[in-house]
This record gives C-alpha cells, structure tokens and sequence, in this order.
C-alpha cells in the first residue's frame, strides 16, 4: 500500500480473516481510493472490535475526508473533552470547520 500498490493491497487482505487492524488498514486503503463508503464501513468496523480514542479518530478523519463534517465536528468534540491535551486536535477542528465553509468558526479555532 505504501508504495502506491493500494488495489494489490486489498487483494491480499481480502483472503485473510480480517482482524481489527485489518480493519484500520482497509479504511486507510479504501480513503487513499477515496472510496469514502469502503473506508467509513472499515472504520466503524474498527471502532466496533476495537472501541476507543483510535478508533474515534480514525471515523472522525475518514467523516470529515468524506464531507461529512457535522458528524466529524461531533467526534472531535468527544475526543477533545476525551483528552483535551491532544494538540492535533484543535487544528484538526479548524481544518474541518474550514472544508465545510464555516470561514468564522475555522478563523477562532485556527486563532
């Protein structure tokens, strides 16, 4: 996948019985495809066998790449209040905020 091979990838993973990793690898695979209804299916996948902040994030990236930025916002708002420590969170919310058009929201969260 690394070296630009993602549908060779995704051939391979296909014969294994997928573990929860596999799952996080597939969402990375199908979001590099843009393929955001395969990657958010992996994600929540993920989330389901393996729940926590990782797995937050991984839905709440693959949302906001996928244009689904209310329910991304939503996420990072729980992973903010979750560890309100995580520096590339703040940025992560500005950047978000700025993909949806909400210039004023993303201008206070970028200050």
């Amino acid at each position: 996948a690394q070296a630009g091979r993602g549908d060779r990838a995704l051939q391979l993973l296909g014969g294994t019985d997928a573990t929860p990793d596999d799952f996080r690898t597939l969402a990375d695979l199908a979001a590099g495809r843009k393929d955001w209804r395969a990657a958010e299916r992996a994600a929540r996948e993920y989330g389901r066998l393996r729940p926590g902040p990782k797995a937050d994030r991984l839905l709440a990236d693959v949302l906001s790449w996928k244009g689904d930025f209310a329910d991304a916002l939503a996420l990072f708002a729980k992973l903010r209040t979750d560890d309100p420590k995580d520096p590339t969170l703040p940025v992560r919310v500005a950047e978000v905020k700025l993909w949806g058009k909400d210039y004023p929201g993303a201008a206070a969260a970028f200050a």
